[in-house]
């Protein structure tokens, strides 16, 4: 029942305050730093100077609980007062994820705090993702990729007011008829404006156009928002699905031939291909959007992966806290340019669930949200 679960709709606006480009980016599963770092023996030295000098300030230890799901991530993420009023005592007396997905988070997961408080400050709200999971569809455009497996250019602009009118995250069969409309009748097709060329992708993406399991129809969808005369100021989701598990990828984006793609000593290789990958995609944004706010946060670590995987892969370092600590790990990092920090980054930078918080208290109207205590440490 919708008017069971709180949802705040109406936000303190602030004409005055300062509207950059803000992207969030997704690196769905990807590991923090003391992570990799510890299990993996890597610092991610070249990494971590890398996003350093684009001005990316990082948490490096950085996680939260979510039940280790995107489904849930998300609303945790960008519904603070779903969250406190509602999220946060599901998630502890929930006995599975499955019945909190059905009971809980297909509603938030159209109902997206973050988006309705920058719609409130006039932003254009765009989110790049999968066509059916996981990202709501509350203000703006959304860029569905994945539509079309196996084509290169597969992501339709879609505006979310007639989305929402007809599209029911509950039925299997509206989401099968969406997709068969979207492609049959291109009903979006008449908003490409901007094609990325096929050596740019294959330069970002650091492999040849070979698979299409990794989505990674989001290049696209980026540079179309980039280059396609898109309104401003903007707030603009992406998902990136480089990190998650299976792990079949090497550090150079080539695929591996282990047979068993998902075990645990493989994520590395793929752990710093999607590293590069975000990096050029980073450095897509800033081409174009020199003084963007960009905003890195994950939205689980290695869930895929069971307590006996983790203690066959890491035997001399697992503990009982390895499972929970491998499954809650998140990346974390901003870059917020000097001229619109406001002194609150902090609150950001010590804990992903003050991410939101941060961005509408400071970009949309003061006294939102307030501030959570740091995440804690494992």
């Amino acid at each position: 029942n919708n008017s069971q679960i709180p949802i705040k709709k109406n936000f303190n606006v602030n004409k005055k305050l300062r509207s950059p480009n803000i992207y969030w980016i997704h690196p769905d599963g990807m590991l923090n730093f003391d992570a990799v770092a510890k299990y993996f023996n890597d610092n991610q030295e070249k990494f971590l100077s890398e996003l350093k000098q684009r001005g990316f300030e990082i948490n490096k230890g950085a996680n939260f609980e979510a039940h280790h799901h995107t489904t849930c991530a998300i609303p945790v993420l960008m519904n603070p007062f779903s969250y406190e009023n509602y999220i946060r005592g599901a998630i502890s007396a929930a006995d599975n994820i499955d019945m909190l997905n059905k009971y809980v988070l297909k509603i938030l997961r159209v109902n997206s705090e973050l988006q309705y408080a920058f719609k409130a400050k006039n932003y254009a709200v765009n989110v790049i993702g999968l066509y059916s999971f996981y990202y709501p569809i509350s203000a703006g455009k959304f860029w569905l990729t994945g539509i079309n497996k196996g084509q290169i250019l597969t992501f339709d602009v879609v505006d979310n007011n007639s989305l929402l009118e007809t599209y029911n995250f509950d039925n299997p069969y509206t989401r099968m008829i969406l997709e068969f409309l979207l492609n049959r009748f291109k009903l979006s097709g008449e908003n490409y404006k901007a094609n990325i060329d096929e050596d740019q992708r294959r330069q970002i993406l650091l492999n040849p156009w070979n698979n299409d399991d990794k989505n990674l129809y989001f290049v696209d969808a980026l540079y179309d928002i980039l280059h396609g005369n898109y309104p401003e100021p903007r707030l603009t989701i992406i998902h990136d699905l480089t990190p998650h598990a299976g792990y079949d990828h090497k550090e150079d984006g080539s695929r591996t031939e282990i047979i068993n793609q998902n075990i645990p000593q493989n994520y590395l290789g793929q752990h710093i291909w999607s590293g590069k990958v975000l990096i050029n995609v980073i450095d897509m944004i800033l081409e174009q959007d020199p003084d963007a706010i960009i905003i890195i946060q994950s939205d689980h670590g290695m869930h895929t992966n069971l307590e006996p995987e983790f203690k066959a892969a890491f035997p001399d370092k697992f503990n009982s806290n390895t499972a929970k600590e491998l499954w809650n790990s998140t990346m974390s990092a901003i870059r917020v340019p000097d001229k619109f920090k406001t002194g609150e980054e902090h609150y950001a930078l010590n804990n992903p669930l003050n991410i939101t918080r941060y961005l509408v208290n400071n970009f949309v109207g003061a006294n939102n949200y307030e501030y959570l205590s740091p995440n804690a440490e494992f």
